[in-house]
């Protein structure tokens, strides 16, 4: 087989996902994730839509982004759209954690 079996153990999946009511419609995509430290620096972009309304897709995506990263970091993710108001954050990795910061546009955003 020709496999690679990564040897470090603080690497984990973080994923966000936006909780708002319009989470189907609303694009916050392209979403970067930044290590001012490390140099990392992770574009990503919605998933592919599944969705076909006769001959065109729905353009309808869920707002689910899971990006692979090191623990024990601070990380900076940027919206290119307006960050939603709800957000769901997960960390699954063996050790470690992560501190995100999140640059709102306007001021009282939480």
């Amino acid at each position: 087989m020709q496999i690679y079996i990564c040897q470090l153990r603080n690497v984990g999946l973080f994923q966000l996902e936006s909780l708002d009511v319009d989470a189907w419609d609303r694009a916050i995509y392209p979403i970067e994730v930044r290590n001012e430290e490390t140099g990392f620096n992770n574009t990503v972009n919605a998933m592919m839509d599944h969705i076909w309304d006769a001959f065109y897709t729905g353009q309808r995506r869920m707002s689910r982004y899971p990006i692979a990263l090191l623990t024990d970091a601070d990380y900076t993710v940027e919206f290119a759209g307006t960050p939603p108001k709800k957000v769901r954050f997960n960390l699954d990795a063996n050790t470690g954690g992560v501190k995100i910061k999140i640059p709102y546009p306007v001021a009282g955003s939480i």
